[in-house]
């Protein structure tokens, strides 16, 4: 008997605790509710409106605010379309120019950034040169021969590192001659253009001998060049008497090609390319 009235009295108690909760819990959500009508009849602002605006507020610059929610229609639809990502030109070859047989080179005008050969003609004994001019070296050829001349290619294009090496066994050349390192650079210089800076690495330009000196003398093909190199649109680049403009020692041997109207004019007026390109 004493059990059953025990247990009667733990269930009663138990009710009577829990119904102490669930007034405590209403009340207090009484309390909010009563908080936010408040609030807003003094304010004029809801409370989840206040909240908002101040984390805002206190948003750190830079950051965009977060949407409430994301509708994916209403998204895909609003956002702007972007431009496909534009692919980066590469960069031009200047051998490609217009003018690319114009190109100046010397010790103030260094190789253009980029420039590339389009395309190489074999020659004999290794030599290459700019396709674009071969035609013209031929037919230039062809009828020095056709006169008795006998010209011979002793050199052409070349890398940087060939331009390099011709450069380094100069001035050794000159060192053993009881020169200092510095007197051989210099003396060096006047001789071979300073690897960046050499016609030959355009490949528009040729050193023309003879195979055979025994044969033929050089100043045999040189002389028939001096007069009619200009007909097929090359010219003698580095003549006796304009040392101080083109900064290089006279080389009978060393004819570029420029194109036959610059050429023709260049010869008419005695200008080296320095001077013609000044003039325009």
């Amino acid at each position: 008997m004493y059990l059953e009235q025990r247990r009667e009295w733990i269930r009663r108690r138990r009710r009577q605790k829990m119904i102490q909760r669930l007034l405590i819990l209403a009340g207090i959500i009484l309390a909010i509710v009563v908080g936010f009508i408040v609030i807003k009849k003094f304010t004029g602002h809801d409370v989840v409106q206040l909240v908002s605006e101040q984390a805002e507020k206190e948003r750190p610059e830079g950051l965009l605010p977060l949407p409430e929610f994301v509708n994916e229609a209403e998204t895909t639809a609003a956002l702007p379309e972007t431009e496909a990502p534009t692919e980066t030109e590469p960069p031009t070859n200047p051998a490609l120019n217009e003018e690319w047989m114009l190109i100046l080179v010397n010790k103030e005008h260094p190789i253009p950034k980029g420039y590339e050969v389009p395309a190489f003609t074999e020659l004999r004994n290794s030599n290459r040169v700019d396709s674009r001019i071969y035609p013209a070296l031929q037919r230039m050829f062809d009828d020095a021969r056709a006169d008795g001349a006998l010209p011979y290619i002793t050199s052409s294009y070349r890398s940087m590192d060939k331009q390099q090496q011709l450069m380094d066994e100069k001035i050794i050349d000159y060192q053993s001659e009881g020169h200092s390192r510095a007197e051989a650079v210099e003396l060096a210089e006047a001789w071979v253009a300073i690897p960046g800076t050499s016609e030959h690495q355009l490949g528009l330009s040729v050193d023309i001998s003879t195979e055979d000196h025994s044969v033929q003398e050089p100043e045999v093909v040189w002389n028939w060049l001096n007069k009619n190199a200009w007909k097929y649109g090359f010219i003698q680049r580095y003549p006796e008497d304009k040392t101080e403009i083109t900064g290089i020692i006279n080389e009978p041997w060393h004819y570029r090609y420029v194109g036959e109207a610059a050429a023709k004019e260049m010869t008419e007026k005695g200008l080296v390319l320095e001077e013609y390109l000044a003039q325009r």
